[in-house]
C-alpha cells in the first residue's frame, strides 16, 4: 500500500485499499482454477503456450494439489475467490447495490490509540465523520438498531460523547411562569397509548451516508474549498452532514474558508449527490460546522405514539404539552403551549398542516380529562375536525360556518374578561394561582381554539376577525386561553403584521415561494422543504430555527381515540329548543345591533339633525345603546360631528 496515496487521488476518495487485496485474491484464484480445469497432455507445455492460467496458475495449482490434495485445494481456491469478491463488494461503490441474501456490515479500520499528550489528527483524509445514533423509541424496547459488529463499544461511546447534539433540559416543575393544574383530583381515566399503532423504526442508511459524505468533500475540493465532514445526523426525512470549513494559505497567512463560498455551491452539491432540494444551515447553532441537509431516499414515518412515549415529551410538566415530531438527529420535539403561548401553522396544500393539528389535538386528548382542557374547533373546510364531534372536551360542536367563527371569537373575548374579573376578586394573576386557591369543582379549565383555515375567515370580515384575534393573542395567555391557527396562504393580507407580532411561535411546512417563507418565518428556507410533514419550527425561547418531521396520526387512530372518549363519557343530546353553542345569543345580539343601525339610518333620512336622546325616543331603546349608535353613525359618515348641544349632530344623508 505504499503507492496508495498517489492512487487514491486518481480513483477517488470513496475506494479503499482493501479492494486491491480483493482484486489480488480473485486474480490468483481464477488463474489457479483455470489451470486445474484445463486438460492437456503436458500441462507445463500448455502453460508456456499461455493456455489455462499461464505459468503462475500452473505453479500454484501444482503446489496446492501436490501438498494439499485435490479436494482441499478446490475448497481453498473457491473460498479465496469468494472472499476476494466480498472485499471488492464492500470496499468499492458496488456496496450501494443491494444483493438478495447478502448481509453487508460496514468494516472500518481501527484508529491507533492516542494518549492524552498526542493531539487529535486534523487531516481531512484521516478523520472519519461521526454518525450520530438515532434515538431508540421506548415504545419498541425489544427492537434494537443493528450496529456495526467490527466497531468496539468504546469507540461508539467516545463518538457519542465527542459530537452529540445538545439535549433538551428538563422543565422545572416549580416555575411560576408555567402554571399547572395537573395536581387537581380527577377520577376520569385517560386513554391508553395502545389505541395508537406501534411505532415503526426505519433502518438508518449509515453506509450510504458515508458515501455521500465523501462525495461532499470531493465536490467542495473540486472548487478549491478545503472542508471535511465531522458529523453525520441521520434523521427520519433528511440527513444532516456537519461540514467544517478548512484553511488555506494566502499571502503567507493561514485563512479560513468563508461560509459564503460553501453556500454558493449549493446547486453543485445537489447535482453531485443526485438529490434535490439541498438545504444549508450556515452555521448550525451551537456547533462549529455548517449543516448540509440532504433528503433520504426512503423517509421514515414518525408516529405519534413514539413521540408521546419519548422522555423529552414526558419531561414537560404541563397539561398543555403538545407533540410536534422529530428533528434531523431523530430527537423528539415537543413544546409547552402555555409558554408559546399561541401557534401559527402555515404551508401549501398537502404539506402536512392538518395532520400536525390532528397530532396536537390527539396529544392533548391523551393527557387531559375534559375538566382540565376544553377545545373550540373551527373548520371552514368541513372535512378535518367534524370527526371530533361528541367528545366531552368540546365547548360546542365543531364550527363549520365562517360567519359563526366570529361569534366564537366574541365568546372567547367575553370569557377572557370574565376570567380576569374572577382573578381580580381572588387576588391572583393567572389561571395557575386561581386554581390553587379554588376547590376542584370551581377550578377553571384551559381553553384551546383550533382554526384550520384562517384565509376563509379573513375573507368574510377581515377587520373584525383580525381585531378579535389580536386582542385574544395579546391578553388571553394569563387566563388559560390559547390559539392554534393554520393557513395554506401565508400572504400579507391573511397573516398581517399584527397577527405575526402576537404569534411568536410558528411552524412552517413546504410553501410555494420564498416570499411566503419570509412572511411566515421572516427568512427563506421553507420553500426548500420536501412536503408530507417536513417543516421548520420557530420557538419563541430560542432564536434559531429547527427542522422537524411532523408526527403522523391516521384516521383510524383518531376514530379509535374519539370512540374511547365517547364510551367513557356519554354526552347528553341537546334539546331542540336549546342553543347548542354558548355564543348563539351573542350572535343574535350582534345581528340586532346591525338591524338597529339600518333602522336608524332610515329614520334619519327626513331629519336635519339628531341627538342621542332624540334617537333614543325614536327607536325606543336605552340611552347607552343610543349613544353607541350615534358614534357608529358618525364613524360611517351618516351624521357629522356635534356642532351645538341644542341641535345635536347634523344629518349628512341625501333626502
Amino acid at each position: 500500500m505504499v503507492v496508495w496515496p498517489q492512487l487514491r487521488q486518481r480513483i477517488g476518495s470513496y475506494w479503499y485499499p482493501e479492494a486491491i487485496l480483493g482484486l489480488l485474491l480473485v486474480f490468483l484464484s481464477v488463474i489457479t482454477l483455470a489451470s486445474a480445469l484445463h486438460k492437456a497432455p503436458d500441462p507445463f507445455v500448455a502453460a508456456r503456450a499461455g493456455k489455462g492460467g499461464g505459468m503462475m496458475g500452473w505453479a500454484l495449482s501444482q503446489l496446492a494439489f501436490t501438498y494439499l490434495g485435490g479436494l482441499p485445494s478446490w475448497a481453498l481456491f473457491i473460498s479465496l475467490l469468494a472472499g476476494g469478491l466480498y472485499l471488492i463488494y464492500i470496499y468499492t461503490p458496488l456496496r450501494l447495490l443491494t444483493l438478495p441474501g447478502v448481509s453487508i456490515t460496514w468494516v472500518e479500520p481501527e484508529p491507533a490509540e492516542q494518549t492524552s499528550d498526542t493531539p487529535a489528527p486534523t487531516s481531512p483524509i484521516s478523520s472519519t465523520p461521526v454518525i450520530a445514533e438515532p434515538q431508540t423509541l421506548p415504545s419498541t424496547p425489544n427492537r434494537t438498531r443493528s450496529t456495526p459488529a467490527q466497531r468496539p463499544a468504546s469507540r461508539k461511546e467516545k463518538a457519542k460523547k465527542k459530537l452529540r447534539r445538545v439535549k433538551r433540559k428538563p422543565a422545572r416543575k416549580s416555575q411560576p411562569a408555567s402554571p399547572s393544574i395537573g395536581a387537581q383530583p380527577s377520577d376520569r381515566p385517560l386513554p391508553p397509548l395502545s389505541l395508537l399503532e406501534a411505532s415503526d423504526e426505519g433502518d438508518a442508511s449509515h453506509e450510504q451516508a458515508r458515501i455521500m459524505a465523501k462525495i461532499i468533500e470531493d465536490t467542495l475540493a473540486s472548487f478549491d474549498i478545503p472542508a471535511r465532514v465531522v458529523q453525520i445526523n441521520v434523521g427520519p426525512t433528511v440527513t444532516q452532514f456537519g461540514v467544517q470549513p478548512g484553511t488555506y494559505e494566502k499571502n503567507g497567512q493561514t485563512v479560513r474558508v468563508r461560509i459564503s463560498k460553501i453556500v454558493a455551491v449549493t446547486d453543485d452539491l445537489a447535482l453531485a449527490l443526485a438529490a434535490s432540494p439541498v438545504r444549508i444551515e450556515a452555521p448550525v447553532p451551537g456547533e462549529a460546522y455548517i449543516g448540509i441537509e440532504v433528503p433520504n431516499p426512503e423517509p421514515t414515518l414518525v408516529s405519534l405514539r413514539g413521540v408521546l412515549d419519548d422522555p423529552i415529551f414526558k419531561e414537560i410538566d404541563s397539561p398543555l404539552a403538545i407533540p410536534l415530531g422529530r428533528d434531523v438527529s431523530g430527537e423528539a420535539v415537543a413544546a409547552d403551549l402555555h409558554k408559546l403561548p399561541h401557534l401559527l401553522i402555515a404551508g401549501a396544500t398537502g404539506s402536512g398542516k392538518s395532520v400536525a393539528m390532528n397530532a396536537i389535538i390527539c396529544g392533548l386528548l391523551f393527557n387531559n380529562p375534559p375538566e382540565r382542557v376544553k377545545m373550540v374547533m373551527v373548520d371552514p373546510k368541513r372535512v378535518e375536525f367534524p370527526g371530533y364531534n361528541g367528545i366531552p372536551h368540546l365547548v360546542a360542536p365543531v364550527v363549520t360556518d365562517p360567519e359563526e367563527a366570529s361569534g366564537a371569537l366574541s365568546w372567547l373575548l367575553v370569557e377572557m374578561d370574565e376570567r380576569y374579573r374572577k382573578f381580580s376578586e381572588a387576588g391572583v394573576r393567572n389561571i395557575g394561582g386561581y386554581n390553587e386557591k379554588m376547590p376542584p369543582e370551581q377550578q377553571l379549565p384551559y381553553i384551546v381554539m383550533f382554526v384550520d383555515e384562517l384565509a376563509d375567515l379573513m375573507m368574510t370580515s377581515p377587520e373584525v376577525i383580525e381585531a378579535k384575534l389580536v386582542r385574544l393573542a395579546q391578553m388571553a395567555r394569563a387566563t388559560g386561553i390559547h390559539l392554534i391557527i393554520a393557513t395554506q396562504r401565508p400572504s400579507v393580507d391573511v397573516v398581517t403584521g399584527l397577527i405575526k407580532a402576537n404569534f411568536p411561535a410558528r411552524l412552517a411546512f413546504a410553501v410555494s415561494s420564498q416570499i411566503d417563507s419570509r412572511v411566515i418565518l421572516d427568512e427563506p428556507g421553507a420553500e426548500k422543504l420536501l412536503g408530507r410533514g417536513d417543516g421548520i419550527f420557530m420557538a419563541p425561547d430560542r432564536p434559531q430555527l429547527r427542522r422537524i418531521q411532523g408526527c403522523f396520526v391516521s384516521d383510524s387512530e383518531i376514530e379509535a381515540l374519539v370512540d374511547w372518549w365517547k364510551i367513557q363519557t356519554p354526552t347528553q343530546l341537546h334539546e331542540p329548543t336549546a342553543a347548542q353553542r354558548p355564543w348563539t345569543d351573542m350572535m343574535e345580539e350582534e345581528a340586532n345591533e346591525d338591524d338597529l343601525f339600518y333602522l336608524a339610518v332610515e329614520a334619519l333620512r327626513e331629519k336635519q339633525s339628531i341627538s342621542a336622546s332624540a334617537l333614543q325616543r325614536m327607536l325606543n331603546i336605552g340611552f347607552p345603546k343610543a349613544a353607541r349608535l350615534i358614534e357608529e353613525l358618525q364613524a360611517e359618515g351618516v351624521i357629522g360631528p356635534e356642532q351645538d348641544k341644542r341641535t345635536g349632530h347634523p344629518v349628512l344623508l341625501e333626502r
